[in-house]
């Protein structure tokens, strides 16, 4: 993710290129402060640049494990979980299940 595809004041991030093409995903006011925490590095482009100068990160499976034990969740939860906990509380809540398309 790019720092210019961030817009703290919507609160919200678009991504370029996923599955399903480019999208719009909305920003918790939680990650939008832990966003604002991180420091930039390198050239200041990447928000989550990878841990090599001038390697593109390919994956996120060891920096997803070093935040989740950070975090002091269970260590068998998984980005996986965290994406359908947050699926479930989005229908509980009545927000809309599908994404909105950019």
């Amino acid at each position: 993710m790019k720092w210019r595809d961030v817009d703290f004041v919507r609160r919200t991030a678009r991504l370029a290129d996923t599955k399903t093409g480019a999208s719009m995903r909305p920003l918790s006011n939680a990650a939008c402060d832990v966003l604002r925490g991180l420091v930039r590095v390198g050239d200041g482009e990447l928000a989550f640049p990878a841990s090599r100068p001038r390697v593109v990160m390919s994956g996120f499976k060891k920096f997803a494990r070093r935040v989740i034990a950070m975090s002091g969740l269970p260590a068998d939860i998984t980005p996986h979980t965290l994406r359908h906990s947050f699926a479930s509380t989005a229908t509980t809540l009545d927000f809309p299940t599908r994404q909105s398309q950019c």
